[in-house]
Protein backbone atom coordinates (compact mmCIF):
# COMPACT_ATOMS: atom_id res chain seq x y z
CA UNK A 1 0.00 0.00 0.00
CA UNK A 2 1.30 3.32 -1.20
CA UNK A 3 0.69 5.93 2.02
CA UNK A 4 -0.12 9.61 1.51
CA UNK A 5 1.95 9.67 -1.93
CA UNK A 6 4.99 8.20 0.11
CA UNK A 7 5.82 6.37 -3.04
CA UNK A 8 9.52 5.93 -4.42
CA UNK A 9 11.52 4.00 -6.90
CA UNK A 10 13.85 2.66 -3.94
CA UNK A 11 11.05 1.63 -2.02
CA UNK A 12 9.27 -0.26 -4.80
CA UNK A 13 12.60 -2.14 -5.68
CA UNK A 14 13.32 -3.54 -2.17
CA UNK A 15 9.68 -4.22 -1.26
CA UNK A 16 9.23 -6.18 -4.21
CA UNK A 17 12.50 -8.25 -3.73
CA UNK A 18 11.50 -8.70 -0.07
CA UNK A 19 8.27 -9.99 -1.01
CA UNK A 20 9.83 -12.50 -3.76
CA UNK A 21 12.39 -13.89 -1.00
CA UNK A 22 9.76 -14.13 1.39
CA UNK A 23 8.08 -16.56 -1.23
CA UNK A 24 4.87 -13.87 -1.71
CA UNK A 25 3.68 -14.41 -5.35
CA UNK A 26 1.64 -11.15 -6.09
CA UNK A 27 0.45 -7.90 -4.26
CA UNK A 28 -2.40 -6.15 -4.62
CA UNK A 29 -1.29 -2.49 -5.28
CA UNK A 30 -3.18 0.03 -3.46
CA UNK A 31 -2.82 4.83 -3.12
CA UNK A 32 -4.13 4.89 0.66
CA UNK A 33 -4.89 8.41 2.73
CA UNK A 34 -4.04 7.07 6.51
CA UNK A 35 -3.94 10.33 7.74
CA UNK A 36 0.20 10.07 8.10
CA UNK A 37 2.59 13.29 6.78
CA UNK A 38 1.24 13.75 3.32
CA UNK A 39 4.59 12.30 0.99
CA UNK A 40 6.05 14.14 -2.38
CA UNK A 41 4.33 12.28 -5.49
CA UNK A 42 0.77 13.48 -5.74
CA UNK A 43 -1.52 10.43 -6.99
CA UNK A 44 -1.93 10.44 -10.80
CA UNK A 45 0.88 13.02 -11.21
CA UNK A 46 3.42 12.05 -14.00
CA UNK A 47 5.63 11.01 -11.28
CA UNK A 48 3.09 8.87 -9.71
CA UNK A 49 2.75 7.29 -13.04
CA UNK A 50 6.15 6.42 -13.70
CA UNK A 51 6.91 5.03 -10.49
CA UNK A 52 3.66 2.68 -10.90
CA UNK A 53 5.12 1.52 -14.46
CA UNK A 54 8.36 1.14 -12.47
CA UNK A 55 6.62 -1.38 -9.84
CA UNK A 56 4.81 -3.30 -12.95
CA UNK A 57 7.97 -3.40 -14.45
CA UNK A 58 9.88 -4.77 -11.52
CA UNK A 59 6.99 -7.17 -10.81
CA UNK A 60 7.50 -8.52 -14.07
CA UNK A 61 11.55 -9.04 -13.00
CA UNK A 62 10.59 -10.82 -10.33
CA UNK A 63 7.93 -12.73 -11.52
CA UNK A 64 5.21 -11.18 -9.05
CA UNK A 65 1.76 -10.77 -10.23
CA UNK A 66 0.30 -7.59 -9.88
CA UNK A 67 -3.28 -6.10 -9.93
CA UNK A 68 -4.82 -2.64 -8.63
CA UNK A 69 -8.13 -3.28 -6.83
CA UNK A 70 -11.32 -0.69 -7.63
CA UNK A 71 -11.63 0.38 -4.43
CA UNK A 72 -13.78 3.11 -2.98
CA UNK A 73 -11.98 6.77 -3.61
CA UNK A 74 -9.42 7.27 -5.71
CA UNK A 75 -7.53 4.23 -6.11
CA UNK A 76 -8.12 3.05 -9.72
CA UNK A 77 -11.59 4.26 -10.03
CA UNK A 78 -11.81 7.69 -9.62
CA UNK A 79 -10.91 11.00 -10.02
CA UNK A 80 -11.96 14.70 -10.37
CA UNK A 81 -13.66 13.86 -13.73
CA UNK A 82 -15.81 11.18 -12.26
CA UNK A 83 -18.89 13.25 -10.74
CA UNK A 84 -20.35 11.82 -7.48
CA UNK A 85 -23.91 10.90 -9.44
CA UNK A 86 -21.27 8.61 -11.47
CA UNK A 87 -18.79 7.33 -8.49
CA UNK A 88 -19.07 4.28 -6.24
CA UNK A 89 -22.36 4.38 -4.39
CA UNK A 90 -23.39 3.90 -0.64
CA UNK A 91 -27.18 2.29 0.19
CA UNK A 92 -28.50 5.03 3.04
CA UNK A 93 -31.45 4.67 4.78
CA UNK A 94 -34.05 6.46 7.37
CA UNK A 95 -37.67 5.58 8.90
CA UNK A 96 -40.69 7.32 9.46
CA UNK A 97 -43.46 5.54 11.83
CA UNK A 98 -46.72 6.79 11.23
CA UNK A 99 -49.97 5.68 12.59
CA UNK A 100 -52.80 4.80 10.52
CA UNK A 101 -55.05 3.43 9.07
CA UNK A 102 -55.14 7.00 6.89
CA UNK A 103 -53.57 8.03 3.91
CA UNK A 104 -49.87 9.62 4.72
CA UNK A 105 -49.40 12.63 2.04
CA UNK A 106 -46.42 14.27 3.76
CA UNK A 107 -42.67 14.30 2.24
CA UNK A 108 -39.99 11.22 3.44
CA UNK A 109 -37.51 12.00 5.63
CA UNK A 110 -33.76 12.17 3.38
CA UNK A 111 -30.93 10.70 5.08
CA UNK A 112 -27.73 12.12 5.07
CA UNK A 113 -26.15 12.41 1.77
CA UNK A 114 -22.84 10.87 0.76
CA UNK A 115 -20.22 12.61 -0.71
CA UNK A 116 -22.74 15.51 -1.66
CA UNK A 117 -24.73 13.38 -3.48
CA UNK A 118 -28.23 11.40 -2.95
CA UNK A 119 -31.18 9.96 -4.91
CA UNK A 120 -34.26 7.95 -3.80
CA UNK A 121 -33.94 3.87 -4.82
CA UNK A 122 -36.83 2.31 -2.70
CA UNK A 123 -40.04 2.72 -0.36
CA UNK A 124 -41.51 0.11 1.67
CA UNK A 125 -44.02 0.40 4.67
CA UNK A 126 -44.81 -2.61 6.88
CA UNK A 127 -46.42 -2.49 10.55
CA UNK A 128 -43.90 -2.12 13.00
CA UNK A 129 -43.75 -5.45 15.80
CA UNK A 130 -45.25 -5.45 19.12
CA UNK A 131 -41.73 -5.93 20.70
CA UNK A 132 -39.26 -4.24 18.04
CA UNK A 133 -35.94 -5.51 17.74
CA UNK A 134 -33.17 -3.65 17.12
CA UNK A 135 -29.69 -4.88 15.39
CA UNK A 136 -26.78 -3.48 18.12
CA UNK A 137 -24.90 -0.87 16.39
CA UNK A 138 -26.56 -1.23 13.13
CA UNK A 139 -25.68 2.44 12.19
CA UNK A 140 -22.06 1.15 12.26
CA UNK A 141 -22.29 -2.47 11.06
CA UNK A 142 -24.06 -0.84 7.72
CA UNK A 143 -21.49 2.09 7.42
CA UNK A 144 -23.95 4.53 7.91
CA UNK A 145 -21.78 5.95 10.76
CA UNK A 146 -18.46 5.04 10.64
CA UNK A 147 -14.48 6.96 11.42
CA UNK A 148 -12.23 6.52 8.90
CA UNK A 149 -9.89 4.76 10.67
CA UNK A 150 -10.66 1.91 13.46
CA UNK A 151 -7.94 4.07 15.41
CA UNK A 152 -10.11 7.10 15.26
CA UNK A 153 -11.19 8.54 18.89
CA UNK A 154 -14.51 7.33 19.25
CA UNK A 155 -14.86 4.41 16.46
CA UNK A 156 -14.82 0.65 17.70
CA UNK A 157 -11.25 -0.96 16.62
CA UNK A 158 -13.87 -3.82 15.68
CA UNK A 159 -17.72 -4.56 16.03
CA UNK A 160 -18.04 -8.10 17.80
CA UNK A 161 -20.57 -10.33 16.56
CA UNK A 162 -22.12 -13.23 18.49
CA UNK A 163 -20.74 -17.07 17.38
CA UNK A 164 -24.40 -18.00 17.05
CA UNK A 165 -28.22 -16.25 16.50
CA UNK A 166 -31.45 -17.41 18.16
CA UNK A 167 -34.32 -17.33 16.27
CA UNK A 168 -36.35 -14.74 17.40
CA UNK A 169 -39.98 -14.22 18.46
CA UNK A 170 -42.70 -13.73 16.09
CA UNK A 171 -43.66 -10.69 17.72
CA UNK A 172 -40.47 -9.01 17.00
CA UNK A 173 -40.22 -10.01 13.36
CA UNK A 174 -41.62 -8.27 10.39
CA UNK A 175 -43.24 -10.82 7.99
CA UNK A 176 -42.25 -10.90 4.51
CA UNK A 177 -46.10 -10.96 3.46
CA UNK A 178 -46.84 -7.54 5.24
CA UNK A 179 -43.98 -5.40 3.71
CA UNK A 180 -45.34 -3.04 0.79
CA UNK A 181 -43.43 -1.95 -2.04
CA UNK A 182 -44.16 1.73 -2.74
CA UNK A 183 -41.15 2.54 -4.52
CA UNK A 184 -43.11 3.46 -7.88
CA UNK A 185 -45.73 6.00 -5.86
CA UNK A 186 -42.10 7.53 -4.90
CA UNK A 187 -42.58 11.40 -6.34
CA UNK A 188 -40.12 14.42 -6.58
CA UNK A 189 -38.62 15.61 -3.35
CA UNK A 190 -39.39 12.38 -1.83
CA UNK A 191 -43.11 12.51 -1.68
CA UNK A 192 -45.78 9.70 -1.00
CA UNK A 193 -48.50 10.25 -4.81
Amino acid sequence: MVMDGNFGPGGITEGLEAMKRVGIGGLIFMEVDVGIPKGPVAFMSPRWRQHFLRANQEAARLVLEITMPASPGWTGSGGPWVKPERSMQKLVASELVVSGPGRFTGPLPQPPPVAGFYRDVAVFAFPVPEKELRIENIEEKALYRRGHFSSEQGVAAMIREPAAYREPPRNQVIAKDRIIDLSDRLGAGGQIV
